[in-house]
């Protein structure tokens, strides 16, 4: 929780005699819940890289929101921008999507692929994107 983060109450009091021994209170309030949100910040890891046919890579999409961001997605573009999307992972709290392939822990949220031998199926864009109450980040 941050400093300043929680429920105000906001009460008015009036107070009208109804009889000098026995004022009649009236009062009315109202309640705000105050939720402080911070931009997700998203890492993808390597940015770019070249890797020949048959060798290995592995590859870090993490989400960082000031609070545990509530969606992470990781998608594999064929050849490139305007391939064929593939999602490799997705992690949605709200939905209940999550996926033990997804760590969590403090106020980030990561995934982690490896792959052992590189096919020409494996090339193209990768796509790591976050999501908070206050928005989203793609890289």
């Amino acid at each position: 929780q941050y400093r300043g983060e929680g429920k105000y109450t906001c009460t008015g009091h009036n107070y009208l005699p109804n009889s000098a021994t026995n004022p009649d209170e009236k009062s009315s309030s109202s309640d705000l819940t105050l939720v402080i949100t911070k931009d997700v910040m998203v890492d993808l890891t390597p940015s770019s890289m070249e890797i020949e046919y048959g060798q290995s890579m592995s590859l870090r999409c993490s989400a960082d929101g000031g609070r545990v961001p509530h969606f992470l997605s990781v998608n594999h573009e064929e050849g490139g921008e305007g391939g064929e999307g593939v999602s490799l992972v997705e992690y949605d709290k709200e939905n209940n999507k999550i996926s033990n392939e997804v760590k969590v822990i403090g106020h980030n949220i990561s995934y982690e692929k490896s792959i052992r031998s590189i096919v020409y199926s494996d090339d193209g864009e990768y796509v790591c994107i976050g999501k908070n109450r206050a928005g989203q980040k793609k890289e």
